[in-house]
């Protein structure tokens, strides 16, 4: 059960909703959170120039220091928030944990090297951890690797550990579309479409939606560019049941975001 984690951000006096971590379906729906996606590649001066707003300006120092994969930019920042978070992120990235350390809070410091014990599926790095940081960290590597027997380290974690698991075992048995045979009901129906050249049949995304038991197809359109990874500025979307293969009604496009 992965902690989708929110944040709310202020730019240019506006509220803006961050995506959740390993989520991209979600709208940016103000230019600026497309800047600061896009500091990436920018020098880390031009998250001082560029923004007038504190968290913004953090925010940007984060996206450098993970893309130049440089903990040490994490410094630049001024609140502890995003300066934890800028810390894991460039550990994760690395893939070193040792770069944990620099954390101070105990539990951020914990979902530090949660992160990358998830990501290696590797238990060793959970018994580094002591109390609900170590538990949290076996039901997160139990449900990476689908193994029922570690949910027994999870502690208070456990139950939802085994349901995770349970469920995804048998939604994948339930699941007669593939995600390949999806890409391509969802391709043939646009493809059909009066706007089909508008379209990028190159560039998509596909995710599946436990809930309506979907796959969503998302194309960009020509010209479109990528806010953020597997997030068009533009496209088109399909939505294709998981176990008819049938197209679900609405929501073909054109979208802006």
């Amino acid at each position: 059960m992965i902690v989708a984690v929110m944040a709310i951000i202020a730019v240019d006096s506006q509220l803006i909703l961050a995506h959740p971590v390993g989520y991209h379906a979600v709208v940016i729906k103000n230019y600026a959170m497309s800047k600061i996606i896009q500091a990436e590649n920018w020098p880390i001066r031009d998250c001082q120039l560029k923004f007038d707003s504190t968290s913004a300006r953090n925010m940007c120092i984060r996206a450098v220091a993970r893309s130049k994969k440089d903990y040490l930019l994490c410094k630049q920042i001024s609140d502890s928030t995003n300066l934890n978070a800028c810390i894991r992120d460039v550990a994760r990235e690395i893939q070193d944990v040792s770069l944990c350390k620099h954390i101070n809070d105990e539990w951020q410091h914990g979902l530090c090297v949660v992160g990358i014990a998830r990501d290696a599926q590797d238990t060793r790095l959970c018994q580094s951890l002591t109390g609900q940081s170590r538990e949290y960290c076996f039901s997160e590597v139990a449900e990476a690797t689908s193994d029922l027997k570690l949910c027994d380290e999870s502690g208070g974690y456990k139950s939802g550990c085994i349901d995770t698991i349970k469920k995804k075992t048998r939604d994948v048995n339930e699941k007669k579309i593939t995600k390949d045979v999806a890409i391509e009901i969802a391709k043939r129906r646009l493809q059909k479409e009066s706007f089909a050249n508008d379209i990028d049949f190159g560039k998509f995304t596909v995710h599946f939606r436990e809930k309506t038991n979907d796959y969503v197809v998302d194309f960009a359109c020509k010209g479109c560019n990528e806010i953020f990874p597997g997030l068009w500025s533009g496209g088109y979307s399909v939505a294709v049941d998981a176990n008819t293969g049938n197209i679900k009604e609405g929501g073909f496009g054109p979208y802006k975001r």
